[in-house]
C-alpha cells in the first residue's frame, strides 16, 4: 500500500495539451478512478503516474518521495490494460510468474506466490493452460493475477475491462472491488463508464479537456455536481433557467416551468438566473395533481420500456422537454399502468432534488 500523490502535472505534445495542472491525492488503500470522455488527458495522466511518460512540469510522489524520474522497473506499480498482451507460448503459471522473473525471486518462491495469486483470482485450477484455451473474462483475470503477483504498491488499470461483453464485465468489476478491498492496495483506474466508475471508486476525478473538473466520493459526483460538464457526464439530463425568488440559510425558492419550487440553500442573489439541475431518477410522475408547490403537469411525448424502468419525455406547458426515469414496480406496487404518449401527467419531485449549478 502506498500514499500517492499528483501535484500540478502537466502534460503537452507540441501545441495539444494534454494534461493540465492536475493534482491529486490518493490515500493509501484507496481505490481513485479517473473518469471522462475519450481525449479529456485520463490515461496520459496515468501513465505519468506509471513512468511510462514522463511530465514536462509537475511531480509524482509516493509516500512522499519523488519519483517523477524514477524508471517504471523501479516503482513498484502493477499495471494492467486493456491489451492483455499474455504470452501466447507460455502457460498461465508462466505468464503470471513473469513479472517475479524478471525481478530475479528465487523459483521456490514463484512457484508459492503464483499459487497465492491465482487462488486470489479464482484460478486456481488453471496454471497449466494456455490463454487460447481460457475465455475473455479468464484472460482478464490471468493479467490481474500477473500485476498483483510482484506484490506492488500501488494498482494502475487502463480500461482493463473495455473489450468484454456487459455481463462478462460486470462480473470482472465485482472481482477486482473484491480482491482490491481485500488486499488494501492503492490503486488508480481509468475509464470512461460512469456507472463503472460509481461501483468501483471511493473516489472518482472527473477530467475535461485535461484538468480535473472535479473530485469526490461517488455520492458526491452523482448528487452534487459542480459544473454541467460534470452534471451531463454523470447522467444528469434535465437543465433548465430559473430565476431566484428568494434565498436564505433555510432554503431557496426559484420560478421555472411558470412555478414557483423549492431547493436546497446556495449562494445566489435574489433575482439572478441560475441554472438548475434535475436527475431523471428523482422525478415522479402521477395522474393526478400532487398537494406540492414542486410539480408541473404536461403530456408524455416519448415512452421507452427497459423492464425495470421506463424513459419518459414529458413537455411542459412552457415548451420545456422534461426527462423521467421512473421504476415499473412502482406502478405495479399502486396497481396502475406505465403512462403512454400523449397522456397528461403530473412530474413532482423533493427540494433534494433540485441541484443549483456553480456558473
Amino acid at each position: 500500500m502506498a500514499h500517492v500523490s499528483l501535484n500540478r502535472l502537466h502534460k503537452s505534445h507540441g501545441d495539444n495539451i494534454v494534461v493540465r495542472d492536475v493534482s491529486l491525492d490518493i490515500p493509501s488503500g484507496r481505490f481513485l478512478t479517473l473518469l471522462g470522455p475519450s481525449g479529456c488527458g485520463k490515461s496520459s495522466t496515468l501513465r505519468i503516474v506509471a513512468g511510462l511518460s514522463q511530465p514536462d512540469s509537475g511531480r509524482v510522489l509516493i509516500d512522499g518521495r519523488d519519483v517523477t524520474r524514477l524508471d517504471v522497473q523501479k516503482r513498484n506499480i502493477g499495471m494492467v490494460f486493456q491489451s492483455l498482451a499474455l504470452f501466447p507460448h507460455m502457460t498461465v503459471a508462466d505468464n503470471v510468474a513473469f513479472g517475479l522473473k524478471m525481478r530475479g525471486v528465487a523459483a521456490k518462491d514463484q512457484t508459492a506466490r503464483v499459487r497465492r495469486a491465482l487462488d486470489l483470482v479464482h484460478l486456481g485450477g488453471m496454471a497449466g493452460r494456455f490463454p487460447r484455451q481460457l475465455s475473455g473474462g479468464q484472460q482478464q483475470r490471468v493479467a490481474l493475477a500477473r500485476a498483483l503477483v510482484v506484490e506492488p504498491s500501488i494498482l494502475i488499470l487502463d480500461e482493463p475491462f473495455g473489450a468484454l461483453d456487459r455481463k462478462l464485465r460486470e462480473a470482472m468489476q465485482t472481482e477486482l472491488y473484491r480482491i482490491t478491498r481485500e488486499l488494501g492496495i492503492t490503486s488508480l483506474f481509468v475509464t470512461h463508464d460512469q456507472e463503472e466508475a460509481l461501483m468501483l471508486s471511493d473516489s472518482v476525478a472527473v477530467m475535461n479537456q485535461g484538468r480535473v473538473e472535479q473530485v469526490g466520493s461517488p455520492v458526491d459526483l452523482f448528487e452534487r455536481p459542480r459544473s454541467r460538464f460534470v452534471a451531463e457526464f454523470m447522467g444528469l439530463s434535465n437543465f433548465v433557467r430559473a430565476q431566484v425568488v428568494n434565498a436564505d440559510e433555510r432554503g431557496t425558492t426559484l420560478n421555472a416551468f411558470g412555478r414557483h419550487f423549492e431547493a436546497p440553500a446556495a449562494a445566489v442573489v435574489i433575482g439572478e438566473s441560475v441554472e438548475v439541475a434535475l436527475r431523471p431518477e428523482r422525478i415522479r410522475l402521477s395522474a393526478q395533481a400532487p398537494q406540492t408547490e414542486g410539480a408541473v403537469q404536461g403530456h408524455v411525448l416519448q415512452a421507452i420500456y427497459h423492464g425495470s424502468s421506463s424513459d419518459y419525455a414529458l413537455r411542459l406547458p412552457d415548451g420545456h422537454v422534461l426527462n423521467v426515469r421512473q421504476g415499473n414496480e412502482q406502478a405495479e406496487m399502486h396497481d396502475a399502468q406505465p403512462f403512454t404518449i400523449g397522456t397528461a401527467v403530473w412530474a413532482q419531485w423533493q427540494r433534494s432534488a433540485v441541484h443549483i449549478l456553480q456558473p
